[in-house]
């Protein structure tokens, strides 16, 4: 991802946009540092190289004062990109650092990480404090392609215009500390009305606090993404219709969902030897065999005698406990 938006805004700038080259946001190291970025930028899309190990370094019980300055910083912003929102300005002692008010800002970021560190970095405190339900978590499980011996240089010339045209378009809003409502049609409406209601009924039926908090802005996320979409396809006039509407709140579904049985299967945070996870797991097939089928774990010596008084063996655990990494 980064090597192509490198690419792609090369050739807006080349297209007549330099300006454009604003639009690339910092490395996240400080608050100070973001804060001042989208004070000269309101508009930013950060990307960010080995995102798992910044997770840990955020989300660690022993996060350092400036990552968790950070931390409160990217929670606080998630919700100020709206019309008529702003970031208060901040006082540091040394004038350079000090920032005005920030009108609407909109902080992209994009992560790249390898699966195994972005989930042992994630863990339940995230959810709770709400900085993973802001984010979009999605896991390419597609096979590896072949290796591409003359890629593109650069990218669509018609592709460019259009990028080079809505670079221009929201620097011109930036300048006049405007923004573009998006709006939806009746159908779209509808089927919002309905997603939300739904999204709800997770809430409310659910016990865990990480399903509630993970469902928590799905909703929101959802309506973000169809936005962004209508954009694309007008960005003069922006409104999303019903296919921008399905396309986002799948999308959306299907990532929390895989998500969640992350966190059910016991493949978030760190593994070995938690116990917390481990008695967690212990539990969870405990239930699955007093639920079972009488006769489905014979060859684990559970006799139907025992599978009806809720008895099991030694062997019947261990063959499906033994192999996880949390009992490594």
């Amino acid at each position: 991802m980064a090597s192509g938006i490198d690419k792609i805004l090369a050739a807006i700038i080349k297209n007549g946009v330099p300006a454009a080259s604003a639009f690339k946001g910092p490395v996240l190291v400080s608050s100070a540092g973001l804060l001042k970025a989208l004070d000269k930028t309101p508009s930013i899309v950060s990307v960010i190289g080995e995102f798992g190990y910044k997770l840990k370094a955020i989300a660690s019980p022993r996060a350092n004062p400036n990552d968790e300055t950070l931390k409160a910083t990217l929670l606080d912003l998630y919700g100020k990109s709206g019309a008529g929102r702003i970031v208060d300005p901040i006082a540091y002692s040394e004038r350079e650092k000090r920032t005005a008010v920030i009108v609407a800002p909109s902080l992209t970021l994009i992560g790249e990480s390898v699966p195994g560190v972005v989930f042992e970095a994630l863990n339940e405190s995230m959810v709770l404090s709400g900085l993973l339900p802001r984010f979009m978590v999605i896991e390419a499980k597609g096979r590896r392609s072949a290796l591409q011996e003359a890629p593109a240089v650069s990218p669509d010339a018609g592709l460019t215009q259009r990028l080079a045209d809505l670079c221009a378009q929201c620097l011109a809003l930036n300048q006049s500390n405007n923004v573009s409502v998006v709006a939806a049609d009746d159908e779209a409406k509808a089927k919002f009305r309905e997603f939300g209601a739904w999204v709800d009924h997770q809430i409310n039926t659910h016990s865990s606090e990480i399903h509630r908090e993970l469902w928590n802005r799905a909703h929101l996320k959802a309506l973000k993404l169809a936005s962004l979409c209508a954009v694309g396809i007008n960005m003069h006039d922006p409104v999303f219709t019903i296919n921008e509407t399905m396309w986002a709140t799948n999308l959306i579904v299907g990532q929390t969902t895989a998500l969640l049985s992350k966190f059910e299967a016991g493949d978030i945070g760190q593994e070995a030897g938690n116990e917390t996870k481990q008695l967690r797991k212990v539990r969870a097939v405990i239930r699955e065999y007093v639920k079972a089928e009488v006769g489905k774990y014979e060859k684990c010596g559970c006799t139907f005698e025992m599978h009806r008084a809720h008895h099991f063996t030694h062997k019947y655990l261990h063959s499906r406990l033994a192999n996880l990494p949390m009992f490594k």
